[in-house]
C-alpha cells in the first residue's frame, strides 16, 4: 500500500526516530530540515557527527546551517520534494512517504492531505504530544538543532489538536 503519514510535533520530539522504528525500508522522508543541509563532501568521518551539527544523510556527512530568515522558503522547498516524490511514488509499491515537520498548525500540512488525496494515496496523521514540563525540558535537551527550550514551549502551546490523528504520548528517559 502506497501511504502518505504526516508528523506532527515540536522538535526534539521523536519524530524521525518513529519513522525509522515503524516504517521500514521503503520510506521517503520530505522534511524541511533537509532544506539546511549543507554538503561537506566527507562520507567516512564519525567524528563530525561527535562535534555536534552535523548530520548523516543521503551517503554523505552534512552540516546543519539554519537561518530564520529563509524558513518560507525551506518549506515551499520541501513542499516540491513532496510533490516530486508523489509523483514518484505512483510507479512503485509498497512505498511509504513522510512529512517531518513540525506542523504546529492544521494549516501548514492541509495541502499535503490535498495533493495524497488527489494522487489516490492513503493519508495519516501521527501527533507527538507532550503531558509534562519534565519532556518539555528533555525534548528541548535532545533536539539536534538547538532549538531552544522557549521555542519549543512555544510550540506546544501553539499545538492545535487534530481529531483525525493517531496520538503518540512521549515516552520520558529514565
Amino acid at each position: 500500500m502506497r501511504e502518505v503519514i504526516i508528523l506532527r510535533g515540536p522538535s526534539g520530539v521523536g519524530k524521525s526516530t518513529w519513522v525509522k522504528e515503524n516504517c521500514g525500508k521503503e520510506v521517503i522522508v520530505c522534511s524541511a530540515d533537509h532544506f539546511w543541509l549543507k554538503s561537506t563532501g566527507i562520507t567516512d568521518c564519525l567524528h563530525l557527527f561527535e562535534r555536534g551539527g552535523y548530520h548523516w544523510h543521503n551517503g554523505e556527512w552534512h552540516e546543519y546551517v539554519f537561518d530564520p530568515y529563509k524558513l518560507s522558503e525551506a518549506h515551499a522547498w520541501c513542499l516540491r520534494q513532496f510533490l516530486c516524490h508523489i509523483r514518484d511514488t505512483m510507479r512503485r509499491k509498497n512505498v511509504t512517504l513522510v512529512v517531518d515537520n513540525t506542523n504546529i498548525k492544521t494549516w501548514q500540512y492541509e495541502h499535503y492531505i490535498q495533493v495524497a488525496t488527489i494522487a489516490g494515496l492513503s493519508v495519516r496523521i501521527v501527533e507527538f504530544r507532550l503531558e509534562t514540563i519534565a519532556q518539555l525540558k528533555e525534548i528541548a535537551a535532545r533536539n539536534l538543532h538547538g532549538v531552544p527550550v522557549e521555542t519549543v514551549a512555544k510550540m506546544c502551546l501553539d499545538f492545535e489538536p487534530d481529531g483525525r490523528a493517531e496520538v503518540v504520548t512521549i515516552k520520558q528517559e529514565a
